[in-house]
């Protein structure tokens, strides 16, 4: 990791730009074939109204480490991990319902090696992954379901007339949070959202697989309240979106944070104080 480059409030920051490592025309490609090729087998189909009921969404986050006990089956009806901590999650029996993914990086698949046709797990691919993710799926007898992350007000224009289209921001942690809320859950549990660089420098609670093309570059030093916290740019994307969320369409939603980081503390100065 580089030096800290930013130091700043998180509430004095408006706009951040978050570079993907794909390009936007291998994106619009990717949606381009797979809306053609797997439009038949939509994420609609698995929405349905689960209201009192709870769901946990898992990140990748360090503490992930010391909580992931926590993750029990009887505790939430469903569990929802983000795609790069699937096989983290297997490999330690906990066996999640869905995997959500939305990285545009073929990379992603190295991070689902575990997919098997004998886990129940469905796996909610965005239109704009990589055709390679659906075949690596699909490969292992499992059939995918696809949705659209949302591309603010040209969604019509890349996604064409009447098609669903989930918002939520720049990360997969913030679009399968409202995916959980699109499902009808209210009562939703956060694991591994630290959205922050831990003491000991760690952004994850697994290592990479690829450590040139996923290693942080650029460190933002950003307070959340009066604490300072470590952070990549996609780190603070990430806050600065579940920020708009809790304002708008998740301003109803009962969220409860396991372990620490900045989305933690965020909560900590209560809603009126975000």
């Amino acid at each position: 990791m580089s030096n800290s480059s930013v130091e700043a409030d998180y509430k004095e920051i408006t706009e951040i730009k978050i570079n993907t490592a794909t390009s936007t025309e291998e994106i619009l490609a990717n949606i381009k074939y797979n809306l053609v090729k797997y439009k038949f087998n939509s994420i609609t189909n698995l929405i349905a109204w689960r209201k009192l009921k709870k769901v946990a969404v898992v990140g990748g986050g360090p503490t992930l480490k010391t909580t992931k006990n926590l993750l029990k089956r009887s505790n939430y009806d469903f569990i929802i991990v983000c795609g790069s901590a699937h096989d983290y999650l297997v490999n330690n029996k906990i066996i999640p319902d869905f995997c959500v993914v939305c990285d545009p990086d073929p990379l992603v698949n190295k991070y689902m090696k575990e997919a098997s046709i004998v886990y129940p797990i469905k796996y909610l691919i965005a239109s704009q992954c990589s055709p390679k993710t659906f075949e690596f799926i699909q490969n292992k007898g499992i059939r995918p379901h696809i949705w659209n992350a949302a591309a603010n007000d040209r969604n019509e224009e890349i996604f064409g007339p009447g098609q669903l289209a989930i918002g939520g921001g720049c990360t997969v942690g913030t679009r399968a949070i409202v995916i959980a809320h699109c499902f009808g859950y209210d009562n939703i549990d956060l694991f591994g959202f630290d959205t922050c660089i831990s003491e000991v420098g760690e952004s994850h609670a697994y290592g990479f697989h690829d450590e040139e093309k996923e290693k942080i570059t650029k460190v933002l030093d950003i307070t959340v309240g009066n604490v300072k916290f470590k952070m990549a740019e996609y780190h603070l994307g990430q806050l600065m979106d579940f920020k708009a969320l809790l304002a708008s369409s998740l301003k109803n939603v009962n969220f409860t944070v396991h372990g620490d980081g900045a989305i933690k503390t965020l909560f900590e100065m209560g809603r009126k104080g975000i």
